[in-house]
């Protein structure tokens, strides 16, 4: 299994090859986010790939990487914190770009998967707080790229189509992936490409916790 932080990147970097969110002048409003998803790639490979922060956000950890083009400038971890305001969040991001010598200035863009929907917000609004910039959020409605074959697309997980989006530019087919976290999932890519199913299933952390209580 290849990071999924790292397969966040590659679902920008290798599918897009586009930097999928501009920095945006702090006068100017941006440009509605459904626009930026649907760039075409032959339209913007003249445009330089800046820096790229990218945010994993699991149930138990936040996983913080900046990319330079392919090139991973640093990976940091954070408690994922329903509590926490925009303002904790920002603080955070900033000491860790502060640990790598980083500024603000120096990202162009932000990308987000996430399976926590009450930490996805609060982190978009530390982002721009901190950056100036919107974060763009794997969903429905993002090219990807991936052929979904599932009874109901929409419900796949964004974190499960930016592994699924990154394996398949990495290894090859078919495919199975497994993300072992808070929970543990299995993605099935069949041998032509298509997402045909999956499974989530509990964590190790949390089947040895059940085994020790019930037994």
């Amino acid at each position: 299994k290849e990071n999924s932080l790292e397969l966040v990147v590659k679902f920008v970097n290798l599918n897009y090859n586009v930097l999928v969110t501009a920095r945006p002048s702090r006068k100017t409003r941006a440009e509605p986010l459904s626009v930026r998803a649907n760039v075409l790639v032959t339209a913007n490979r003249k445009r330089r790939i800046g820096m790229i922060l990218t945010i994993d956000i699991g149930n138990t950890n936040i996983l913080l990487g900046c990319f330079k083009g392919n090139e991973l400038v640093f990976r940091e971890r954070i408690s994922s914190k329903r509590e926490a305001t925009d303002l904790e969040y920002a603080a955070m991001i900033k000491t860790a770009l502060d640990m790598y010598t980083l500024t603000p200035k120096q990202i162009d863009g932000a990308i987000m998967a996430s399976v926590v929907p009450t930490i996805t917000n609060t982190l978009k609004r530390a982002i721009e707080k901190l950056i100036g910039i919107e974060t763009l959020v794997v969903g429905p409605g993002i090219k990807s790229g991936l052929s979904i074959r599932i009874d109901n697309p929409a419900q796949l997980g964004s974190d499960l189509v930016a592994e699924a989006v990154g394996a398949l530019q990495e290894y090859p087919l078919p495919q199975i992936i497994i993300d072992m976290g808070t929970a543990t999932t299995f993605s099935v890519i069949d041998q032509h490409g298509f997402y045909v199913g999956g499974m989530i299933t509990a964590g190790m952390a949390i089947s040895a916790e059940a085994l020790v209580r019930s037994t």
